[in-house]
């Protein structure tokens, strides 16, 4: 407590002299040909100032200008001589404006067609960096175009000279952009500018811009990664967590490893970067994500049946595209958390602009400072997964401190040598090792009492490499190459010192596992355009191999490694002649080597523009095919890696899924109303038969094979006006598996949540951010323990064994929690810098993540024992201050 206060007030100290140690702005800078939008951002950044403007407009004015030791006043005067534009003060922002409209041609065809076909790419005005997925539309139309993962478009709908493009990319100013600027251009770059910098909250007029755009194309939302200043969970940026706020995705495990997607685990949605799969992609075992929020440009969430290009997962698919580095000057951020110390550096390669460099880093700094934060973390991890008669668990700092830490590397080469070509070469790695030791008494043992000292020494690593190369032919064609390749490494070594009560002997027992995981992941891909109809089809080959290795006091119990080949070949329509109606029908074609067998994969989308631009009715339907599942999870302490298992030549372990959703959304001024019913049924689930304790099911493999359905809703409602953003959601669901052949039926998955209710606030006041993120989960279920009978052995010896109830027939108590971040930014010279305060769980709520039965022996009869029932408490109140610097 002493801590905290300590750090809050030294918060508040550092906050308090710089706002008290600022003066008025003065601006000494010179600039050559300089277009004036590019003067205004510089200077933005600079000197922190808020400036309102057309930057489409101002783009168009070039000069240059001395500013020698003037006000900012002074210096638009200077910049805005000679134009149209002049320019008002408003609470803290300058804004700029047309004191008349620019001349046109009286006498041209206003009506006249620009031009068939229009190409072009999307670029940050700031980096020049490109923009994937950004949304072109035609105002007052129906018709819409999304970026490809390049940030390139291609618009093949005639356009008038009296039609303006808007441009959309959340987290950045909307872009009005009238036909007539296009005209007699084969190809346009079109710059955009993010919102925080130039449309602060004093903007009137302005809406709004969420970090979240969701609706219109069936199961997608976009999240944008700049809107992690205020989402931080436990204390690191955390683009998995910042997705937990949609609804359909699990909030309530407190777990980044993954999300689960509509009442599916989270091996059944698949994690995408750059290209290459990540198969477990956290930190600190579940506590936040290896996927360092820094290095993330955009995010596209596919919950369910998605397009034809993408497969191998049930449930959905996280697409994630990488940071490219500034292509206008050298850049560098260094970040300071409660648990590490981050850095990033980018920087052209060259000055003609066509090539650049990304690099980020992040490297716990647990093996020398142990912050309160760190041992919330580990204590409460530890206790969920050692055994320990302790209701409250135990304290592991202070005599054997454990030895933890974790680091996480990418780097991205990003050249265009035309702008019809992109190269990307995309590298990451990431690691977490643990030293622990704890005891585990003879009171918790039912046979054969010990005292047992366990030594382990963990360790898990991720690797992911890709290279992308693109290629617009012509303007209705293009291609790409994409080749990922990724490994996931998990490994431990325990040395157990034993000592038999009994026989009062003393033994050292040593093992060790390995499991390691390969996935090369390969895709052509071509698109066409014609006549209003969008072609996509490809080939894809990826080749995975799971191997485990299992040693014991040097005897190799388990040495086996498994390979799958899938080859498949995809094809997607999409019609886009009728304004209002969308239809996408596709089909994909699955070979798997080790059944020697083809899956088709039907998949449709369809979207209905009921009334324009205000409601529109969608749905999609279609079947996947999974062919590796996870069967183990790795823990801290119980000497479990994760294991994949590949599904086998008799086809065991093939996942399937027939999905159908229908759903709709309603958008009005800021409003968005959006609803996604769904239906899912499944053959081919694997579960761990460990999760449902002994239910005297007798099996000849460690997991259960079954088929399950899922149903339920999602609902999400947000607002966004002016310095306000909303996200409302609800989500109601049921999942349940049978298991036919071990007269197991209607048994509710682990992860089985009826209800879950999540709002999240933000709140942007000049140089403040505020945000609050509550959530409410209905319990999930567990297997019971019933209590204990007498069972008679061969030689007549009664034995008293404990009786467990069906399998995840209880339910654990509901689950709660209220987060909450303040933020404040400043600059000091020609830094930016960003002081955060989180505080995860403010009501520090006691939720139960399981419940966990203990038999304590009272005599050394094997018979005298009792059972105990403890729960596995999840974490409380956790508070953690962060640094970022940028310069």
């Amino acid at each position: 407590m002493r801590t905290s206060r300590l750090i809050i007030s030294l918060i508040f100290l550092l906050v308090g002299s710089v706002v008290s140690s600022q003066t008025e702005v003065i601006i000494q800078e010179e600039f050559s040909d300089f277009r004036v939008s590019d003067v205004l951002q510089q200077l933005g950044e600079k000197y922190q100032i808020n400036f309102a403007y057309d930057s489409f407009q101002l783009g168009k004015i070039r000069g240059s200008w001395k500013f020698d030791g003037i006000t900012p006043a002074q210096a638009l005067k200077m910049l805005l001589a000679e134009t149209t534009f002049v320019f008002k003060s408003l609470d803290e922002t300058y804004v700029i404006y047309q004191e008349r409209a620019p001349d046109t041609d009286s006498d041209q065809d206003q009506s006249s067609e620009v031009s068939a076909i229009v190409s072009g790419e999307i670029r940050d005005s700031y980096s020049r960096e490109l923009l994937p997925f950004a949304v072109l539309t035609i105002a007052n139309s129906s018709c819409a175009v999304s970026a490809n993962s390049e940030g390139q478009f291609t618009i093949d709908t005639a356009l008038n000279e009296s039609d303006t493009l808007e441009v959309f990319f959340v987290g950045y100013e909307v872009k009005l952009i009238p036909a007539r600027e296009i005209r007699g251009k084969t190809f346009v770059t079109i710059y955009l500018s993010e919102t925080r910098n130039f449309l602060p909250d004093v903007m009137i007029t302005a809406d709004g811009v969420s970090f979240l755009k969701t609706g219109y194309i069936p199961g997608l939302h976009v999240l944008n990664p700049s809107a992690l200043n205020v989402t931080q969970g436990t204390g690191e940026a955390d683009v998995m967590r910042a997705a937990q706020i949609l609804p359909g995705i699990n909030a309530t495990q407190e777990s980044s490893n993954g999300l689960f997607i509509r009442g599916s685990n989270n091996d059944q949605t698949q994690i995408s970067f750059d290209g290459f799969n990540l198969y477990h992609q956290d930190h600190f075992f579940g506590a936040f994500t290896s996927v360092n929020a820094n290095t993330v440009k955009a995010m596209n969430i596919h919950k369910g049946i998605t397009e034809a290009r993408f497969g191998g997962r049930a449930a959905g698919v996280v697409e994630i595209i990488g940071r490219e580095g500034n292509l206008n000057k050298s850049a560098g951020q260094v970040d300071i958390g409660p648990l590490s110390v981050g850095a990033v550096f980018e920087a052209p390669i060259d000055s003609s602009g066509k090539s650049s460099i990304f690099i980020a880093a992040r490297r716990a700094f647990t093996k020398v400072i142990f912050s309160p934060t760190y041992k919330s973390l580990f204590n409460t991890t530890y206790n969920a997964a050692v055994v320990t008669s302790a209701e409250k668990g135990t304290q592991t700092f202070g005599t054997n401190d454990p030895e933890f830490f974790f680091q996480d590397f990418n780097i991205k080469l990003s050249y265009r040598p035309t702008r019809k070509d992109f190269l990307n070469l995309s590298l990451y790695t990431s690691r977490d090792q643990l030293y622990v030791q704890y005891a585990d008494s003879s009171d918790k043992e039912l046979e054969n009492p010990h005292n047992i000292s366990y030594t382990d020494e963990n360790y898990k690593k991720n690797a992911g490499a890709s290279l992308r190369w693109g290629r617009t032919w012509k303007n209705d064609w293009s291609s790409t190459f994409v080749a990922g390749f990724s490994r996931f490494t998990g490994s431990f070594f325990s040395s157990d010192s034993i000592n038999d009560l009994l026989f009062q002997t003393d033994s050292v027992r040593f093992t060790s596992e390995l499991t390691v995981l390969d996935d090369f992941d390969g895709r052509f891909e071509v698109n066409r355009k014609f006549n209003g109809h969008h072609f996509v089809s490809g080939l894809q080959v990826n080749t995975i191999s799971s191997s485990m290795k299992k040693n014991e006091v040097g005897a190799i119990l388990n040495d086996t490694t498994r390979t799958g080949i899938i080859v498949s070949a995809y094809l997607s329509e999409e019609n886009e002649t009728n304004e209002r109606l969308k239809i996408k029908p596709g089909v994909r074609v699955n070979y798997f080597s080790k059944t020697s067998l083809f899956y088709f994969e039907p998949r449709l989308l369809i979207q209905f523009e009921l009334i324009k631009k205000t409601f529109d009715l969608k749905a999609s339907a279609g079947r996947i095919h999974q062919f590796i599942q996870r069967t183990q999870t790795q823990s801290l302490y119980l000497n479990t890696p994760d294991y994949w298992w590949i599904a086998e030549s008799s086809g065991k372990g093939i996942l399937q899924s027939d999905q159908l959703m229908l759903g709709f959304v309603f958008h009005k001024k800021n409003w968005t109303f959006d609803v996604e019913s769904y239906y899912k049924l499944t053959e081919g689930n694997i579960l761990n038969r460990s999760l449902f304790g002994n239910s005297n099911v007798t099996v000849d493999l460690p997991f259960l094979i079954g088929q399950g359905r899922a149903f339920g809703a999602d609902f999400l409602l947000s607002k966004d006006v002016k310095r306000h953003h909303m996200v409302l959601s609800y989500s109601i669901m049921k999942t349940e598996v049978n298991f036919m052949l071990y007269q197991l039926k209607n048994v509710p998955e682990v992860f089985d949540q009826r209800h879950e209710l999540k709002l999240n606030y933000q709140l942007n006041l000049k140089r403040w951010d505020f945000s609050l993120f509550w959530v409410f989960g209905s319990g999930r279920p567990y297997t019971p323990v019933l209590g204990t009978y007498n069972f008679q052995l061969p030689d007549g010896e009664i034995r008293k064994l404990p009786v467990y109830g069906k399998p995840n027939s209880a339910r654990l108590p509901e689950y709660h929690r209220l987060d909450v971040t303040a933020a404040y930014h400043f600059v000091l010279g020609s830094t930016r810098i960003n002081i955060q305060a989180s505080v995860f769980n403010v009501y520090n709520r006691i939720n139960i993540r399981d419940i966990q039965y203990l038999t304590l022996r009272t005599s050394s009869n094997a018979n005298d024992f009792t059972i105990s029932k403890r729960s596995l408490r999840m974490l409380g109140f956790l508070p953690s201050v962060n640094l970022k610097f940028n310069f």
